[in-house]
């Protein structure tokens, strides 16, 4: 069977991990931490980073920061609960958007969203696959509506909008490490902070409310605990693991890439099947995490997936739309949502990952457009 991910197993990963054990260094803040974060500074341009263990610890760490009791939030219903989860652990209120078909991403063009946005006291876009959200026109919105953003930018280690990383263009961003992410720890995440007025409450929600990073620095004589925090740090270990693969980033993302365009290669042979890939002209570099096609309906959709395994390839489906999931049915009543629900049951995501053969990519591809073939005549 052709798996749908594999993990790269790095040289140094071992090496770094034992390092971290031998020296006894288990908790957060150590030389591996700084390993990372030293990293991330420099390729993503916020001006601080905090290390989670997820980044549905970095959304709601950073959800506290800005929302309060009763705030109303704007994010897509084609994303994972954990950006809901970030608006309803702090008491406020959901606004589901819908998405464009050509990226998955949150339609800020939209006219329903757009109303939404002005009314709303956040949104958290969330910059799917490939791709990303047209943060430009995002940002004329909130600045014009005065509405925070926070990026879910958990897919998205080294794509890029112009010069500018995304995750930088709100007030903070949320990127994932976890071990099903291209780039992982294990388990991991970080808040990209963007606006340094924040950083000191975001250390003591870190610290479980406590004022514990400014007592360490010697800027008080004590520390106590002044805010509602919780525990959102991670192991040295798992930071020793994610620097292994940092340090590897640009041959892991140029791996991605030629199999990527193998696979935008076959698109040119099956795009006559009404059969679509996500457009990623809206971003100047990216990392190629994931590709996926769009099939007509939710049967083609299954029948492909059901072909595909039975030629020992694994390909996945995605979201479920948290709008008519059974908790987001609880939270609000929504009319049907076109577009996120043909997406939800449309999308094919196919193998991609460094040690994916050469020969495996060109069987994927025969099969696929066998697929076709047998199924358009």
């Amino acid at each position: 069977m052709i798996e749908f991910h594999e993990h790269l197993n790095l040289p140094k990963t071992k090496e770094y991990v034992l390092d971290a054990i031998d020296h006894q260094s288990f908790n957060d803040f150590g030389k591996y931490y700084h390993k990372c974060t030293d990293f991330l500074l420099e390729l993503t341009g916020a001006k601080k980073i905090i290390l989670t263990h997820s980044a549905t610890a970095a959304l709601e760490l950073g959800t506290q920061l800005i929302i309060k009791n009763n705030s109303k939030a704007l994010i897509p219903s084609f994303t994972f609960s954990s950006t809901a989860n970030a608006i309803l652990k702090n008491n406020s209120q959901i606004e589901w958007g819908e998405i464009e078909l050509e990226t998955l991403c949150l339609d800020v063009d939209d006219e329903e969203n757009k109303n939404k946005i002005k009314s709303s006291d956040l949104v958290i876009p969330v910059h799917y696959g490939a791709g990303a959200v047209k943060m430009n026109n995002l940002l004329d919105l909130s600045n014009l509506h005065n509405t925070e953003i926070i990026e879910d930018a958990a897919q998205s280690l080294g794509v890029y909008i112009g010069e500018k990383h995304v995750g930088t263009f709100g007030k903070f961003g949320a990127i994932s490490f976890h071990n099903t992410k291209f780039i992982h720890a294990g388990f991991g995440g970080a808040l990209l902070i963007n606006d340094l007025d924040y950083f000191d409450e975001a250390m003591e929600i870190y610290n479980r409310g406590t004022n514990r990073h400014l007592f360490q620095e010697g800027r008080v004589n004590k520390y106590n605990w002044t805010i509602m925090g919780s525990s959102f740090g991670n192991s040295e270990i798992n930071f020793a693991m994610l620097f292994s693969q940092l340090e590897n980033l640009d041959y892991i993302v140029q791996e991605r890439e030629k199999i990527y365009k193998n696979y935008q290669n076959m698109f040119n042979t099956i795009s006559q099947y009404n059969v679509k890939i996500q457009d990623i002209s809206n971003v100047s570099k990216t990392n190629y995490s994931s590709f996926y096609l769009l099939l007509e309906n939710l049967e083609k959709r299954n029948s492909l997936i059901k072909f595909l395994k039975n030629n020992n390839i694994s390909s996945q489906f995605h979201y479920v739309p948290l709008h008519n999931s059974p908790m987001g049915r609880k939270i609000s009543s929504l009319k049907k949502m076109k577009k996120t629900e043909f997406a939800s049951d449309s999308i094919v995501r196919l193998p991609i990952y460094p040690s994916l053969k050469k020969t495996e990519q060109e069987y994927i591809k025969e099969k696929i457009i066998e697929f076709f073939e047998l199924n358009y005549l």
